[in-house]
């Protein structure tokens, strides 16, 4: 009997030292990878100056889609107009940029994750929830909460900024479902303030933006293997905020 209980027990503590398999704490998104608008275009040009050219990036069922005209900044402001169309109508959108913009479509095409830079390639980034119920569009910004939070978590580790509270790039990940999402918030990359180019993930409830749950970088990095959002997979310092006397201000 105690030699079946040894290997009983023995055989535990074998199953508790064999690693998970690499996928099993990857999150399975309710979303597609990002489409990057600009990439549509046939010259990167045409999304500036000329006039006439059009992309779409359509839903999943293909009833509904988002067009971008080309044109942008032929007057000398950053404000844009594109559109987004369903079976029966076409709502303009006016934004107030469009630096690198792109797209993440929910599944179920019931809403899209629109991100955009309203300044250069480093900053500043927004998301805006572009949702429709077939009858109308609405466009909100679901991350307010989520930069509020990233903000007071920073001042909470002692970190400092130069700029008090400078705004972070939020970026989205992805749909977790048609009620919820995951946004990140990263301290710009040309920032001012320690850990500059590093991050932290948020899920969300939409359209309300309310924090569900919060996760630190490394988690992250292995929550969304290979579906993070423009270069959050290389994000230095995945400890800053478990130590953050590690981090460097860019001086």
């Amino acid at each position: 009997m105690r030699v079946f209980r040894y290997i009983l027990s023995a055989l535990f503590v074998l199953l508790l030292a064999v690693p998970c398999p690499a996928g099993s704490s990857v999150v399975q998104l309710f979303s597609g990878p990002a489409v990057s608008v600009w990439d549509l275009f046939p010259k990167l040009e045409d999304a500036f100056r000329e006039k006439g050219s059009v992309v779409q990036v359509p839903s999943p069922n293909g009833k509904n889609k988002l067009v971008f005209p080309s044109g942008w900044g032929e007057d000398d402001t950053d404000e844009y107009t594109f559109f987004a169309v369903n079976e029966r109508r076409r709502y303009p959108i006016h934004i107030d940029g469009y630096v690198q913009p792109h797209v993440i479509w929910a599944n179920d095409s019931s809403a899209a994750l629109f991100f955009f830079s309203n300044g250069g390639a480093n900053c500043c980034y927004e998301t805006k929830l572009i949702s429709s119920d077939g009858e109308h569009v609405n466009v909100t910004d679901p991350t307010r909460q989520v930069a509020d939070d990233f903000i007071a978590y920073r001042d909470k580790l002692g970190l400092r900024c130069e700029v008090p509270h400078e705004y972070p790039n939020l970026y989205p990940i992805g749909f977790l479902d048609r009620s919820h999402a995951f946004i990140a918030a990263e301290t710009v990359h040309h920032s001012i303030c320690d850990c500059f180019g590093s991050f932290r993930a948020y899920e969300i409830d939409l359209p309300s933006g309310r924090i569900v749950k919060a996760f630190n970088q490394a988690v992250a990095k292995r929550m969304f293997d290979g579906n993070l959002p423009w270069d959050l997979g290389a994000a230095p310092n995945d400890d800053w905020d478990i130590n953050p006397r590690s981090c460097a201000s860019k001086r």
